[in-house]
């Protein structure tokens, strides 16, 4: 099912510390983007200058997480929703004895989207498209936003929930090993909001077939981990490494609040989504992405400075030693 193609050319040695993984081409077609895709999230964060404040009818105020690149996420989400489904349902018809269900789990769900799709209107499409044998969870903490979700999304199988996600997410672990996603689009700096949320969720045997996507604004990371007094002591790559996966995908960034797709998965042979800038972490391209992801960049120049200060080094053959990407 599954054919081998590894480029030797991207092969480097990994200064971020994470599991370094082969990655491989996957052979399964992939789904073609659809255009009518998209969504936003909602948060009563008035002064986030990524929040749209849009009037409702009835006199109620939904503050909608959006920028100009929430459509271009939309799509992108789409696009990885849809070949995940392909391939997970390809690996359950191959093998049996695994279970047919499909865990989904929305951890930010939001209200639906207006003229942009929402996420769980995206998943909604995919799981009638493909027939999917699948109860998502919708989640939410604004009951304002899950309300009005629940009256735009026809799903009769979702399980909507409202609540603190620290509470609600321990009681959704599954029982049973299924494959799955959880889908995580916050609003925010997404590990410090939710600190351990993630890591302790794929701490469970049921969950290590469960891959993790997340979106999120690398600029607003390092802002809240540089500002004087924070409690964030740590950085992007040590939140992910806290997360139980051993390969990590990471999106080329977007914009100068540097927005990003990261997907992680214990599956070696996972495709790269290259048509979307996605890379393995362990690739030549993806430890660059992901260098300027968790560092500033006055942080990346006094690294290439520390580096070019170092006496050279040969290899067996005599030759220079290539620098690590940054």
């Amino acid at each position: 099912m599954y054919q081998n193609h590894k480029d030797n050319s991207e092969q480097n040695h990994n200064p971020t510390g994470l599991n370094s993984v082969g990655f491989f081409a996957f052979c399964v077609p992939l789904p073609a983007i659809s255009h009518n895709s998209s969504v936003s999230s909602v948060s009563n964060l008035k002064h986030n200058p990524n929040i749209t404040i849009q009037k409702l009818g009835g006199g109620v105020t939904f503050f909608t997480g959006r920028s100009q690149y929430t459509s271009l996420k939309q799509k992108h989400f789409e696009y990885i929703l849809n070949t995940h489904i392909e391939i997970s349902k390809q690996v359950q018809k191959n093998n049996p004895w695994m279970s047919s269900k499909y865990f989904y789990a929305d951890i930010c769900a939001g209200d639906g989207g207006n003229d942009v799709a929402g996420s769980p209107v995206i998943f909604t499409k995919a799981q009638a498209n493909h027939s999917l044998n699948c109860k998502p969870y919708f989640i939410d903490h604004n009951a304002l936003s899950l309300g009005r979700l629940k009256r735009i999304v026809e799903n009769d199988s979702a399980i909507f929930l409202c609540d603190n996600h620290a509470d609600v997410i321990p009681k959704i672990v599954p029982r049973q090993i299924q494959m799955g996603l959880v889908y995580f689009d916050p609003n925010g700096d997404p590990f410090n909001n939710y600190p351990l949320l993630l890591s302790n969720f794929y701490s469970h045997m049921s969950t290590k077939r469960i891959d993790c996507l997340l979106y999120f604004s690398a600029t607003t990371i390092k802002r809240v981990f540089n500002a004087p007094g924070t409690n964030r002591k740590w950085g992007l790559i040590d939140d992910m490494k806290r997360i139980d996966k051993k390969v990590w995908l990471i999106r080329e960034p977007f914009g100068r609040s540097q927005w990003s797709f990261l997907f992680g998965t214990n599956y070696t042979d996972f495709p790269e989504f290259k048509k979307l800038g996605l890379h393995n972490i362990t690739s030549r391209r993806g430890q660059s992405v992901l260098t300027q992801l968790n560092y500033t960049s006055r942080q990346i120049k006094e690294m290439k400075m520390k580096i070019f200060q170092m006496p050279k080094q040969l290899d067996l053959f005599g030759n220079n030693m290539e620098v690590p990407c940054l």
